[in-house]
């Protein structure tokens, strides 16, 4: 009988490509991102930008997320509480690549200067 295969582990310290802004530079008129990594206070990806959401559908057709081992992440970007200017998406820890569209907008219709992609850590 095979024996069955180990389950993929996160490393426990943060990747070198992870530890990189790998977000645009800010762009006058365009909706820009401040920020992309860990969540301080949840197993989750945050993102912060310089424009407000009033909810997360935007986020959820623009924003891709796959697990650097492959596969699917399941659920949906999410607009914080008190900060209508922050995104959440709740992973299991482990490195993701993040790709931002163009289509992505804000609550007055700005959208963001360029796609971009880049990694993110969850401890």
């Amino acid at each position: 009988k095979p024996k069955p295969k180990p389950k993929p582990r996160a490393p426990k310290k943060t990747p070198e490509e992870a530890k990189v802004a790998w977000w645009p530079a800010k762009t006058a008129g365009k909706l820009n991102i401040n920020y992309a990594g860990e969540a301080s206070f949840t197993k989750a990806i945050v993102m912060t930008f310089d424009g407000a959401f009033d909810n997360a559908d935007s986020a959820n057709q623009h924003i891709k997320v796959t697990p650097k081992q492959g596969g699917k992440v399941n659920g949906k970007w999410l607009v914080a509480e008190g900060n209508k200017q922050m995104l959440l998406l709740n992973v299991a820890p482990g490195l993701y690549t993040v790709e931002v569209g163009e289509g992505l907008a804000d609550k007055g219709n700005r959208t963001v200067a360029a796609s971009a992609t880049g990694a993110v850590f969850v401890h």
